[in-house]
C-alpha cells in the first residue's frame, strides 16, 4: 500500500492530495508575519499558530504550524 502521508520534522503529518496539473498557490508565509513574501510554491495546506488554515512552502511549514499537527493537506502535482 502507498504511503498517503508526508511527514515533516516535529511529528508534523499532511495527507497527500493530487493537485492535478493546476500551479500551486503561492507561500503566504510574508502575510501571516508581515515579513518579506516568498517566492516558493504553497504546496502544503495547514493550519497555523496564528489561527487560519494557510498555503505554506516546505520551508516556512514547520516555522508556522505546531508540532505533531496532523491536520492538513501536501498537494502533489501531475507528473
Amino acid at each position: 500500500m502507498p504511503d498517503t502521508h508526508t511527514e515533516r520534522p516535529g511529528g508534523r503529518k499532511y495527507k497527500r492530495i493530487d493537485w492535478g496539473k493546476q500551479p500551486l498557490p503561492p507561500c503566504q508565509h510574508g502575510s501571516i508575519v508581515k515579513l518579506e513574501p516568498c517566492e516558493k510554491p504553497g504546496e502544503f495546506d495547514a493550519p497555523t499558530k496564528y489561527g487560519p488554515w494557510t498555503d505554506l512552502c516546505d520551508d516556512h511549514l514547520v516555522e508556522h504550524t505546531f508540532r505533531d499537527s496532523v491536520s492538513g493537506f501536501h498537494r502533489i502535482p501531475s507528473q
